[in-house]
């Protein structure tokens, strides 16, 4: 009977620590998860899988001739950045009515204006939210006398967007000088055919040759397979299931192996 006793007595207490030992197990995976995740949210990988924020980051160069007066000395010149959902009113808009009267006329086609002092010989680095719905970051910069240059130039958003979820690009760069605006690096839409007018902020594709048939078929596969984001999001978040899966089985037989050593 003492062998029964001390038998039911061991059992009765593999019991105890086999709950013990499921509610661990909960209370592990809870845990380790909680902690990849914050592991991630605070990382590069962190910013660049899972934060929607998107900005515009854009270098403005005043040259060393800006703006200059009837005597030839350079000024600085007041400049604006729109975000704009349409180009057509931006594109047919005179200089002075656009200073003068900006809600008149853009109308409901700008999500959000800046402005900016540009001194000469001098740049500097803006950076901004960039609003969702925005299709074009357009720049325009108020001149004394724009006759015979250019005062206006515009970027696709999308540009933005690409390079700052990828690679924290440093967006897009324009060069004011004496009273003309030029974009030193990105596209000018404005500055484009109409059926061209994409704008990364990356060098232009090379033009098709006579492997017309293959590189459409090569673009056509690259269209249906998963986007690269897509790839990398899946492949992150198996390496963190994997690692807190790891981290739970480890746990999990430490906690297992202590508690049979205390049954003993």
């Amino acid at each position: 009977m003492p062998g029964v006793d001390r038998k039911c007595f061991r059992s009765s207490r593999m019991g105890r620590y086999l709950g013990v030992l499921i509610m661990l197990l909960g209370l592990t995976a809870c845990g380790i998860t909680d902690r990849v995740g914050k592991r991630v949210d605070d990382t590069w990988a962190g910013d660049m899988l899972f934060s929607s924020d998107e900005k515009i980051v854009l270098t403005v160069d005043g040259g060393n001739q800006l703006n200059p007066n009837t005597s030839g000395m350079p000024l600085s010149v007041v400049t604006r950045v729109y975000q704009l959902t349409s180009l057509d009113k931006f594109n047919s808009a005179d200089s002075n009515t656009l200073l003068d009267h900006p809600e008149q006329v853009l109308g409901n086609t700008v999500l959000d204006t800046r402005e900016l002092v540009v001194l000469p010989g001098m740049g500097q680095v803006q950076t901004w939210p960039l609003a969702k719905e925005a299709r074009y970051i357009a720049v325009a910069a108020f001149f004394r006398d724009d006759s015979g240059g250019r005062w206006k130039m515009a970027f696709n958003a999308d540009a933005f967007r690409k390079d700052g979820i990828l690679f924290s690009s440093e967006g897009g760069r324009v060069l004011l000088d004496v009273n003309r605006i030029s974009a030193e690096r990105g596209q000018d839409v404005l500055q484009m055919p109409e059926e061209q007018i994409i704008a990364p902020l990356q060098p232009a594709q090379p033009e098709h040759t006579e492997h017309t048939e293959h590189t459409e078929h090569t673009e056509h596969t690259e269209h249906t397979e998963p986007g690269l984001m897509e790839r990398m999001q899946s492949k992150a978040a198996e390496s963190a299931e994997d690692a807190a899966n790891n981290s739970i089985k480890k746990s999990l037989s430490n906690t297992f192996d202590s508690a049979l050593e205390g049954a003993k």
